[in-house]
């Protein structure tokens, strides 16, 4: 039966091994190609004479590429400024594994083409490594309930998908993607939350992003105003309805105030990354498999009893089946990964565990028993054992009483 198991689990392991490397391969694709607008001067092939203002600006498009992607991969607008940054910026065509046109497509129609600029990966990821620039791993992105609202002549908008599909002016899709943000457009018109305090709308906040399984949610609402000119106010939730960023500027570019909102975003991502990674003596562990809030209170209980290893225990972050704990722990982290390796509660998983050392990926033992269940059958085993052998005693007893016949 074991080897029949084994069989089973290494058919199933060359069979999707492959997927999944395929899946991160592509991933890492799409992460180093940018896609740009082509403009028609430069798509019109049929005139030699403009082959030289053609290269020019298919080195200024690529320039502009490396700006995106140095953004997309790092979230640090630090390092666009800086002589480094610069550096890749001006030599961007040497980074360049290959470009090519696509048609642009809108509602099915050919309106233009697209430049894709495909970057080499292991060059990038090898340089940065050399240079010590980190980047924003993948993994990382947290997933993000998007609720905005256009606010025109008085009348109030909801931006479903369904209403940016035709509302092309308002449609805001575009930067998240380039970017690289897991995000999620809010569907259901009710309990929309607005860029306001959160001191109202603390359990909507939560209650929306459990619905939606994100992890957190961005609010905004545009408006318009007198002499082409737009208002965008917008506040960044977690999933405890902390506001972690919020802004409200003005201009006369839709798309550019909607730009700057997402760069602002990506860069509050980023930070909250790094503070997570770098604190000292802390580490997340994410357990999946928690489907009820009784589990998870389960689960905090038991860790915050695990004294004097663990100083501090937090639930920092819940969705439908899984919850991620924020711990404090005193001395060797090798002593608390053992602990968790021999937790009875979970199974932890060392092939996706241990991201950077300091994050660990749990699974809820459906099997687990809590110890005071386990106390009372052995109290329940202990008394029946004793009722036994008292039963025993005075079967024993009775069978020793001498028995005679009256004379």
């Amino acid at each position: 039966m074991r080897s029949l198991l084994q069989k089973i689990a290494l058919f199933v392991l060359f069979i999707f091994q492959p997927f999944v490397y395929a899946q991160t391969q592509l991933e890492e694709v799409n992460l180093f190609t940018v896609v740009m607008p082509y403009g028609e001067e430069l798509a019109n092939n049929s005139k030699p004479a403009n082959a030289n203002a053609k290269t020019n600006q298919i080195d200024s498009k690529v320039q502009q590429a490396m700006q995106k992607l140095l953004f997309r991969l790092t979230g640090r607008p630090q390092l666009l400024e800086s002589k480094l940054g610069q550096n890749y910026i001006n030599n961007a065509k040497n980074w360049l594994a290959n470009y090519h046109l696509k048609p642009r497509y809108e509602d099915g129609v050919a309106v233009g083409k697209n430049i894709h600029f495909k970057f080499d990966a292991h060059r990038i990821k090898s340089a940065f490594a050399k240079q010590r620039i980190q980047i924003w791993p993948l993994h990382m992105r947290p997933r993000t309930l998007i609720m905005g609202v256009f606010v025109q002549q008085g009348s109030l908008q909801k931006l479903t998908d369904e209403t940016l599909n035709y509302r092309v002016d308002v449609d805001y899709r575009a930067h998240p993607e380039s970017l690289r943000i897991p995000y999620m457009v809010a569907e259901s018109r009710d309990n929309w939350v607005f860029p306001v305090d959160p001191d109202q709308n603390r359990s909507t906040i939560q209650e929306a992003l459990l619905a939606a399984d994100q992890q957190n949610l961005l609010s905004f609402k545009l408006i318009s105003q007198p002499q082409g000119r737009f208002k965008l106010d917008w506040y960044l939730f977690n999933i405890t309805s902390k506001v972690m960023n919020k802004s409200s500027v003005q201009g006369t570019d839709r798309q550019a105030l909607f730009a700057n909102m997402f760069e602002q975003v990506v860069h509050t991502f980023v930070k909250h990354s790094a503070t997570q990674i770098i604190v000292k003596n802390q580490v997340r562990l994410n357990v999946t498999g928690l489907e009820t809030g009784n589990l998870v209170d389960r689960m905090e209980t038991e860790l915050k009893a695990q004294q004097p290893m663990l100083s501090e225990v937090m639930l920092t972050g819940i969705s439908r089946d899984r919850a991620t704990f924020t711990l404090e722990h005193q001395g060797d982290l090798d002593v608390l990964k053992n602990w968790l390796q021999s937790w009875s509660m979970v199974n932890y998983q060392p092939g996706i565990s241990e991201v950077g050392e300091q994050e660990f990926d749990l699974a809820y033992n459906t099997n687990w028993i809590p110890p005071e269940v386990i106390e009372a059958r052995l109290k329940q085993q202990q008394r029946q054992e004793k009722l036994l052998k008292k039963q025993r005693s005075m079967q024993k007893n009775a069978e020793d009483v001498p028995t005679g016949n009256a004379q």
